[in-house]
């Protein structure tokens, strides 16, 4: 893979990441105000979405592999 290849990879992915982020970010807000309450991010919360989001990225990179 050349480095023009790699780029284009980084750029992709960082698009994509970015507007993962900002959906992900309008559905919380958008539930929280289905529910009357304020936006509150518990830790708890905030731990089970990062195992999800790191339990995603493997299953990205396994992709990877058999591709």
């Amino acid at each position: 893979m050349n480095k023009n290849q790699k780029m284009q990879i980084y750029l992709l992915g960082g698009i994509f990441g970015a507007l993962f982020g900002i959906i992900a970010s309008h559905l919380f807000i958008q539930s929280s105000e289905m529910d009357d309450k304020p936006a509150k991010f518990s830790s708890r919360k905030g731990f089970k979405i990062g195992l999800d989001a790191l339990t995603f990225l493997r299953k990205l990179a396994d992709l990877g592999k058999t591709v």
